[in-house]
């Protein structure tokens, strides 16, 4: 029955979903450090309702992130943020009001005030961007997993498939094909031998066959009664065939992932909290 199983696998073939699945997650700034050269990449700071994008480059710690930022860098100006300078008038940093006040230094002589359009200009002190994490802040990772991957910080991606369906279709086909296929094989009439193929072989077969047999007690009804067994079967192999495709992986989905599940608190946020233009409620 090497053809039968030909057609199962070749449907099989066809129904198949390997494509990889993008998986995010919420977490705590320690998960998402340990989490940190994986395939699952820190995409964003969560604060309340408030939400902070994160370049690729993001370093995520425990409590604070931090963005390497060379050559010069725009601070856009909140109110209430004063800019620092030196007994020289040369500008320093700007000041955030906090408790503590938050300092953003740049080295000196390389920062400008930019009135119109109320900005410091200027390379950074440390070289980088640092956002300091709030206890109650959460990191969204994002990445993607084939199916059979494990996923940092727990789960992994498996295709589901409907076993039932697989078995039911596979047991309804090959009951209806394997008779057939011995009608087939042992028929001394040429036009049973399309009962050998698959699906298709008893339509053949149907066709082929005339409306009435001779040697037989009622030619023609007992004809009849053969080409209606012989639809039959041709039908009833097509479903066994459909419920089993049916049976195939059809989705992928994360299983077996960690019981603890994260919540976000309702803090108020600035309306500048993130990195880059937008300005920053962290130290620099």
């Amino acid at each position: 029955m090497r053809t039968a199983s030909t057609t199962l696998a070749i449907v099989a073939c066809l129904a198949c979903n390997n494509a990889p699945i993008l998986v995010s997650r919420i977490v705590s700034p320690a998960e998402a450090s340990r989490a940190q050269g994986t395939k699952l990449r820190s995409v964003a700071v969560l604060r309340g309702e408030g939400r902070a994008e994160l370049p690729a480059n993001a370093i995520v710690e425990p409590t604070r992130v931090r963005v390497p930022q060379t050559g010069p860098f725009d601070y856009a100006l909140d109110s209430g943020e004063k800019v620092l300078r030196d007994d020289k008038a040369v500008i320093t940093g700007v000041e955030t009001p906090g408790n503590p006040p938050i300092v953003t230094a740049f080295r000196p002589g390389t920062a400008e005030l930019d009135e119109t359009h109320k900005l410091v200009r200027g390379e950074l002190a440390t070289g980088e961007q640092r956002l300091p994490l709030m206890a109650t802040d959460h990191i969204e990772v994002r990445g993607t997993f084939a199916s059979g991957e494990e996923i940092p910080l727990g789960g992994r991606v498996e295709q589901k498939r409907a076993t039932s369906a697989l078995v039911f279709g596979s047991v309804l086909f090959l009951a209806t094909y394997i008779p057939s296929a011995y009608v087939g094989i042992s028929s001394p009439k040429g036009y049973d031998g399309g009962l050998l193929v698959p699906v298709f072989g008893p339509w053949i077969a149907y066709f082929a066959r005339p409306d009435c047999i001779s040697g037989l007690a009622s030619p023609c009804a007992s004809a009849g009664i053969e080409k209606f067994a012989i639809a039959l079967d041709g039908v009833t192999q097509a479903i066994g065939v459909l419920v089993f495709a049916v049976g195939l992986p059809t989705h992928t989905e994360v299983v077996d992932l960690p019981d603890s599940t994260q919540k976000t608190s309702a803090v108020r946020v600035r309306p500048t909290f993130g990195l880059g233009r937008l300005g920053l409620s962290g130290e620099f």
